[in-house]
């Protein structure tokens, strides 16, 4: 403490105790401004105004790091054009499937060591993502261009992909007359035991459930089971074993796979029938990101039509924006019935049981 009789020792005193004042004046914000408090800080400001704030908050922190399920190459090619956008920021990037992603992020926050900043899911984690209390609403304003039901009504995530749902069929095996033209042709008998699900398609189920009702779903399903349908599991694998001729069509593949193996001169070949189910990719900002002001521009970035590109031309996937197109037309529609990611966990829970009971477990 200060002596107060020495006027020298006081005022030198004094001097020391303002400066750490002021030090921890200049740390605090660095150290303790969240995700929320520089959302709430943009607001009002114009676009110019706004990119600026961000920049030079990013500059200070320096680093955007980004956990998701996409590939590992991916994930290299966007981020390698948020970079030439930004480059002063370094990057950092883990691959996790869903659940083992969902797992650390809730692992670090209890160990309160907070590592990420950007959180991208797939399939129907959106609920559970939200429910753990780690991700904060935002409203990009790049969210603007982006179909409005691939962004989340309670604003939680926006999508930065969509997968539509395809039949997959073998060209040698399914004659041009025999291509399905409704979801509701493959109960016929000339398919009884030549189709082949995914374990996982409980997902699409979900789809049908919001699109038909859950009557007419769960009848569909059951009468896919009565004709036989085959489970397996990996989508891509159904993929390449249909290619081989083990089975003749799978009725709920991704629309990569089929485009990949058909571009490999694969005997292989899709139909996107209604509903026109798609699956999302969402991203979600991290309430407790490190570096939200690097966070928020990549957020942004992913959902421009810069990084949205990247996405359909290079990565040959379906981007999400209007001003986009994606290379394949065969699956673009004026509009699809979206699988939720955000489905209530109770729901899934159902659909899982209903999919097990009907076709068996693997």
């Amino acid at each position: 403490m200060c002596n107060i009789a020495d006027t020298r020792a006081t005022t030198l005193c004094s001097l020391i105790v303002t400066v750490a004042l002021l030090t921890a004046i200049d740390l605090r914000p660095a150290v303790s401004k969240t995700a929320e408090d520089v959302i709430n800080s943009l607001k009002g400001l114009s676009l110019e105004a706004r990119q600026k704030t961000l920049e030079a908050g990013a500059r200070k922190e320096g680093k955007a790091v980004y956990y998701g399920t996409i590939q590992e190459s991916d994930a290299r090619e966007i981020l390698a054009g948020f970079k030439r956008k930004h480059p002063a920021l370094q990057t950092g990037h883990l691959r996790l499937s869903n659940t083992r992603l969902l797992s650390k992020i809730a692992v670090e926050a209890k160990g309160g060591r907070h590592e990420v900043d950007v959180i991208q899911t797939s399939g129907l984690f959106g609920d559970e993502v939200v429910r753990s209390g780690l991700v904060v609403k935002y409203a990009s304003p790049e969210a603007q261009n982006v179909r409005p039901e691939f962004v989340d009504k309670s604003g939680y995530w926006t999508a930065i992909q969509q997968i539509p749902v395809v039949v997959g069929y073998n060209i040698k095996l399914v004659s041009a007359k025999d291509v399905p033209k409704r979801y509701e042709d493959l109960l016929g008998p000339k398919y009884r035991s030549q189709l082949a699900l995914d374990s996982d398609d409980q997902d699409a189920m979900a789809g049908f459930v919001d699109a038909w009702g859950e009557e007419k779903a769960k009848e569909f399903f059951k009468g896919l089971a009565v004709n036989k349908a085959s489970l397996r599991r990996g989508r891509t694998l159904i993929g390449q074993l249909m290619a081989a001729g083990e089975f003749v069509m799978a009725p709920f593949l991704h629309s990569q796979i089929p485009i990949s193996l058909k571009s490999q001169g694969a005997p292989v070949d899709y139909v996107y029938l209604s509903p026109y189910l798609t699956k999302l990719v969402p991203m979600f900002l991290a309430k407790h990101s490190p570096h939200p002001h690097s966070a928020i521009l990549l957020y942004d970035y992913l959902l421009s039509s810069e990084a949205q590109r990247i996405i359909a031309d290079k990565l040959d996937r379906v981007p999400v924006r209007k001003d986009v197109e994606g290379k394949h037309s065969g699956v673009i529609k004026s509009k699809y019935s979206v699988v939720d990611p955000s489905i209530e966990s109770a729901r899934i829970q159902q659909y899982q049981k209903f999919f097990t009971e009907v076709f068996g477990g693997l």
